[in-house]
């Protein structure tokens, strides 16, 4: 089930499909696939070299960085799950839970690569490691928002629309 994750975040319409109707994934994979992006997260805050990390090291708490990715997640999932019953969708909260971690293994591939070659780069070369610092919350993103077109059988403009009102609703 984890090794299915690279295949959903290169195929991620057949991937997301798969992994909702084949069961191709599993709470247990979505789980260590949420504790490896708070790794990640709170390695990438502890070891991005000096020139791109503007906070200090020592201010570092690890409960408030876990808290920083949990706390979002869980509210994405459960907003998620609640709108998307109200406008007919057909994805479970496990589904929504599920999908929503798998969307997230690109922080995991960018981050921990940028994370040690930024203790390299020179400062001119940050619009570099920007980009691809970029590019792998972008397609989250990508995922996050295929994901749950898939997984509530939602067409694009439904989904914005979902994605809309789960935003909305976070922010409450």
């Amino acid at each position: 089930a984890l090794r299915y994750a690279l295949y959903v975040i290169v195929h991620p319409f057949d991937g997301f499909w798969r992994l909702k109707h084949e069961r191709k994934g599993n709470l247990a994979a979505a789980s260590i696939i949420l504790v490896l992006v708070i790794f990640t997260l709170i390695g990438v805050r502890q070891y991005t070299g000096f020139i791109f990390n503007p906070r200090k090291v020592q201010d570092l708490n690890v409960l408030v960085e876990a808290l920083g990715v949990l706390v979002p997640f869980g509210l994405w999932t459960i907003v998620n799950w609640a709108f998307t019953t109200l406008l007919d969708g057909k994805g479970s909260i496990k589904d929504v839970y599920i999908a929503s971690a798998y969307a997230l293994v690109p922080v995991v591939l960018t981050y921990i690569p940028l994370t040690l070659i930024s203790n390299v780069l020179i400062e001119e070369e940050g619009a570099m490691y920007y980009l691809f610092f970029t590019l792998g919350i972008l397609w989250c993103v990508w995922l996050l928002f295929v994901g749950t077109m898939i997984t509530h059988d939602y067409t694009a403009s439904k989904t914005v629309l979902s994605a809309v009102c789960i935003m909305a609703g976070m922010g409450f």
